[in-house]
């Protein structure tokens, strides 16, 4: 591509993103608004087109539909069509979608099998699922456009020279200062938006989640910052160089959040920036983030919400 196209994508890009978080910092309400919904998944679509196209730091590559698939313990296959269907073996709806969800965790990291939302049975048995290839294309495109999200934005949230708990913190901070909880999608009991919700990538391109949006996206920028051997921030190393932090989502039957592993400990320190972000704007719950950032398990289970220790589950 030339430089002057090139350099016209950029420059479009960048205002286009500059429209969207324009956008994005009007009030609530009327960012709900059905217009303004449609303006910006219309600019989101056109940024991940062009973030798709070129970037000032490389192209994230979307995996394939058959590496999607590799980490099903073989109950998945793909079809001539190249949908996802299951094998036939009489499995349960439970082991079908807890698989799923393990398979994008493994592979995408940053989406969630709500976002492919519906398995439709196979024409002629009904104990066979089929996963559409274009709902699975659809969560594969949202991980790439997290992925680019995160090479041409970290850098300039987390900078050259921080530590590895000062890089964490930043991150931290960045989110729940820029994001907010959804809590008409909440109230309204809203399915569809909801189901959503679940991934990363619908508080980066709407500006709200609920907790396990916060999990992802602090996953999804966390995962994505270069350390050296010293555990110091350093966006010039090539990345085959570079370390990198894996973020632990948890979650109890009502509640997920993010951890990360002491590396003296080598015990898991919680980030919930869901309370974090809810409740710390407040005077009144000004220790909150304390509690709710860094904390061990003991801490960070100390109220009902969180759950049983006993009975937590890990996605690493």
């Amino acid at each position: 591509m030339p430089n002057f196209q090139h350099e016209q994508i950029i420059a479009l890009e960048h205002k286009l993103e500059n429209m969207r978080m324009r956008i994005m910092q009007l009030p609530q309400n009327f960012r709900k608004k059905k217009s303004v919904q449609q303006a910006l998944a219309r600019i989101t679509a056109l940024i991940t087109a062009l973030m798709m196209m070129t970037s000032t730091i490389g192209e994230a590559k979307a995996i394939t539909v058959e590496e999607f698939i590799k980490d099903s313990d073989g109950i998945f296959y793909l079809d001539y069509n190249g949908n996802v269907v299951t094998k036939k073996g009489g499995y349960t709806d439970k082991t079908i979608w807890t698989t799923l969800e393990d398979v994008i965790n493994s592979s995408l990291r940053v989406c969630s099998a709500y976002e492919v939302r519906t398995a439709h049975h196979a024409a002629r048995d009904e104990s066979q699922y089929i996963f559409f290839k274009k709902d699975i294309m659809k969560v594969i495109d949202r991980a790439t456009y997290i992925e680019n999200w995160c090479k041409e934005n970290v850098p300039e949230i987390v900078a050259d020279g921080l530590t590895r708990d000062e890089a964490i913190l930043t991150v931290f901070n960045y989110i729940i200062d820029n994001y907010e909880y959804d809590n008409k999608a909440v109230s309204n009991k809203d399915k569809d938006t909801l189901c959503e919700e679940q991934g990363g990538y619908h508080m980066l391109t709407t500006g709200v989640g609920i907790c396990t949006s916060y999990a992802k996206v602090f996953r999804a920028i966390i995962e994505a910052i270069p350390f050296n051997d010293e555990y110091i921030v350093d966006w010039d190393l090539k990345e085959e160089e570079a370390k990198h932090i894996p973020v632990t989502l948890v979650s109890c039957e009502t509640h997920i959040w993010a951890a990360i592993e002491d590396p003296e400990t080598e015990e898991l320190r919680h980030y919930d920036l869901t309370f974090a972000d809810k409740f710390s704007k407040s005077i009144r719950y000004l220790d909150v983030v304390s509690r709710y950032y860094d904390s061990d398990l003991e801490t960070i289970t100390k109220d009902k919400v969180h759950g049983d220790p006993e009975k937590l589950l890990y996605y690493h």
